[in-house]
């Protein structure tokens, strides 16, 4: 079950991804990255931090690639929200122009420990072109509140209900982003060796696995 939530950030931005994407497949007026339908409900199972440690991925020097450029150089610490097994429910409600394809924007539920009150702001640019969730005021039992997003990345373009194989590239990675707000919530939020204290805000990449429920 979730805990904390907290995430931001993607390596390589929504701006580069499309032209990349369109690039390799045309764009027009079609999806970036097809597999996903507007108003279907999908279960999210979190796998692993996409981090040095994880079991997907091509191992590198600098640990698993998992097809884009993943940093934790923001992590929000360790089971600041998402841990392995966790659960929840996202449902694509409309679509955004990208520079000339569509990504999805979604609506999340069912985030056991993470309350989302009203939304914020729209998707962001580094959000996932595959799918990402408007900004949300997300809240926590300890205190901690703040602008919370996720957005869905697509790893080469791979089918995104491709079930991950370890060892291998995982088709979507998940990107939570999170930044405090107010002094109460600032003292709150921060965990064990999280980068909230530094920067007022942190990130963290999870692999995750898409199913239609």
């Amino acid at each position: 079950m979730p805990r904390r939530s907290v995430k931001r950030s993607a390596g390589l931005s929504v701006a580069t991804v499309v032209l990349v994407a369109c690039a390799n497949s045309g764009c027009g007026e079609k999806f970036c990255v097809e597999g996903l339908d507007i108003g279907t409900t999908y279960k999210v199972t979190v796998l692993d931090p996409a981090n040095a440690n994880s079991q997907y991925g091509v191992q590198t020097s600098q640990g698993p690639s998992l097809g884009t450029n993943v940093s934790d150089t923001q992590s929000c610490g360790e089971g600041f929200d998402f841990v392995a097994g966790a659960t929840f429910l996202i449902e694509p409600i409309s679509k955004q122009d990208l520079m000339g394809c569509y990504g999805r924007i979604a609506v999340p539920s069912d985030l056991g420990g993470v309350q989302l009150a009203g939304q914020t702001g729209g998707p962001t640019e580094g959000g996932g072109v595959l799918m990402q969730t408007p900004t949300f005021q997300a809240s926590f039992s300890d205190g901690c509140v703040g602008q919370w997003q996720l957005g869905f990345i697509s790893v080469d373009q791979a089918p995104p209900l491709k079930a991950p194989v370890p060892g291998e590239y995982p088709p979507v990675l998940l990107l939570r982003t999170f930044q405090p707000t107010g002094a109460v919530a600032s003292q709150s939020c921060p965990l064990l060796d999280s980068k909230l204290a530094v920067s007022n805000s942190c990130d963290d990449y999870f692999v995750v696995k898409l199913e239609k429920t």
